[in-house]
């Protein structure tokens, strides 16, 4: 009799299952923007709030420099409305796809920023990790808002809202590191990467 339970209750429950894995994604109303990095996508949820949905390409804790593409990764970007990428070398892979990407609309954040070069890490076009200085970072928000109004005027005035009151945490935000470092005897310091360099200047 357990037996025979234990069966009818399979019978039962894996409909249900099947049910379940096969139920479509729900269509958002809201723009896809697909960000190669995290700290873009980031940027990106603080500009678009509730009105924009974030795809991050490179997940947190993958090494932007070793990633590929995956069938999954391409699905979502032939998908979102605005691509928000790094530039200076970084999204390598971007050759490979850049024709079936063609008609999509892009920004690179590093573009209009002044680039370092990369004596330790060897990046043929700079050191990419422009984000690192607080500065650079207000840039790259105000250029996601022109991009975000472009796509989606009807919302503008909402993303004008979102960036003016984000910029000014990171106008804080750099003022406080300001502060606290000059406090400090001695301005050295060692880091593992140098990523960093942008925020030490």
């Amino acid at each position: 009799m357990k037996i025979i339970m234990q069966k009818n209750f399979i019978l039962i429950i894996l409909p249900m299952l099947l049910l379940v894995c096969d139920k479509p994604e729900e269509k958002s109303d809201n723009l896809l923007v697909a960000a190669s990095i995290p700290p873009l996508a980031d940027f990106v949820r603080n500009v678009g709030g509730d009105r924009v949905d974030v795809y991050t390409i490179v997940p947190a804790g993958v090494n932007p420099h070793a990633f590929e593409l995956t069938p999954g990764v391409m699905k979502k970007l032939t998908a979102a409305d605005l691509l928000v990428l790094n530039g200076v070398g970084l999204e390598f892979w971007l050759e490979e796809v850049i024709d079936v990407l063609a008609d999509k609309k892009a920004i690179f954040m590093a573009a209009g920023l002044p680039v370092l070069q990369d004596d330790v890490h060897h990046h043929a076009e700079g050191n990419p990790h422009l984000w690192l200085d607080p500065q650079n970072a207000i840039h790259q928000v105000k250029k996601i808002y022109d991009a975000l109004a472009e796509v989606d005027p009807a919302n503008s005035s909402y993303y004008a809202s979102n960036t003016a009151l984000y910029v000014r945490h990171l106008e804080v935000l750099d003022q406080d590191i300001q502060q606290m470092v000059d406090t400090w005897p001695l301005k050295k310091f060692v880091c593992f990467h140098p990523a960093w360099e942008y925020f030490a200047r």
